[in-house]
């Protein structure tokens, strides 16, 4: 089974895949006698390294690719593995990725944000606006809250988007404001699927533009499920979509026990792909990872609870 990450990518794609990496092994260490070995191949964060190693991955044999993580990679690696029959299961975030013997484990941002716009609306909460990061994960959002919105009967008053770095939030949130501050604001709901980093300057804009937070809910995505908002108190009755926390609390006891660090939150999806490879190993080798198998209608136990792939 190959594991393709990032693993030499700058920054926070290369910490990331470090610790992806460490759950996929951490997989392998806590199941009984797995029957599979593990073959980790740096993609290096681009499509062409991507391709490079899941071509290596299949001259050496692998029934099963796991990874990667970057949309533009998958659609790369989708291609060599459907020439040689190999299913790949991936981490990215783009469902436009998958298809074909290309099924993704991953908290998809359109499941995130149709959960808690339909959830705001039944609390009332039907005029929005939203603010979204300027890249393919904001695009995503922002075509699901459209969607979502008009299946709930609500609007969306506003939308804006900002690209990376903290001078250029600005302007993006103070146009936001404008339908959504006062004592009678026209949005009673602002949309910030973003993580820590982003929200720990979009929200004191929004406040310094006029926002009243005790009059306008902020709603949010499976990317607020971190240690550090839960202590924000500008975040206190917001609303945001994710996985039930118990499984990942026990999940990163033990993770901590056996690195010595707190996982990212997006690890898990690493050690539920090998732990699945892992079982489905037991089959007889052309029965282990076939369509039917991963299609299986009664899905697979996780992490975060059940997951089940689609064709």
């Amino acid at each position: 089974v190959a594991l393709l990450l990032p693993l030499s990518a700058p920054g926070g794609a290369g910490a990331t895949a470090k610790a992806l990496k460490q759950a996929a092994e951490m997989a392998l260490f806590e199941f009984n006698n797995p029957d599979i070995v593990l073959v980790p191949k740096d993609t290096q964060g681009t499509a062409g390294g991507a391709t490079a190693a899941a071509q290596a991955a299949i001259a050496e044999g692998a029934e099963l690719i796991i990874g990667p993580l970057f949309a533009q990679s998958v659609a790369a690696v989708g291609p060599v593995a459907r020439n040689a029959n190999v299913p790949v299961i991936a981490f990215s975030t783009d469902s436009n990725v998958a298809g074909r013997g290309v099924y993704l484990l991953s908290f998809l941002p359109n499941d995130d944000i149709s959960q808690i716009v339909g959830f705001a609306a039944s609390k009332g909460r039907r005029s929005l606006a939203a603010l979204l990061p300027e890249n393919a994960y904001g695009t995503i959002a922002e075509s699901a809250l459209r969607q979502s919105a008009g299946e709930k009967r609500a609007q969306v008053l506003a939308v804006e988007k900002y690209p990376s770095g903290r001078q250029n939030m600005s302007e993006p949130a103070r146009l936001v404001s404008e339908v959504a501050k006062g004592s009678n604001p026209r949005a009673n709901a602002i949309v910030l699927p973003d993580g820590p980093q982003a929200l720990s300057t979009l929200l004191p804009l929004l406040k310094q533009n006029g926002v009243d937070f005790n009059r306008v809910k902020l709603l949010g995505s499976g990317q607020w499920d971190d240690a550090t908002l839960s202590r924000e108190p500008v975040l206190a009755g917001a609303w945001f979509a994710a996985p039930d926390p118990r499984g990942f609390r026990d999940f990163a006891s033990r993770y901590q026990a056996t690195y010595g660090v707190q996982p990212q939150r997006i690890v898990s999806i690493a050690y539920d792909a090998v732990s699945l490879a892992a079982a489905l190993a037991r089959q007889p080798k052309g029965e282990r990872y076939t369509p039917q198998m991963l299609t299986n209608p009664g899905g697979f136990s996780g992490v975060d609870g059940i997951f089940r792939f689609n064709q």
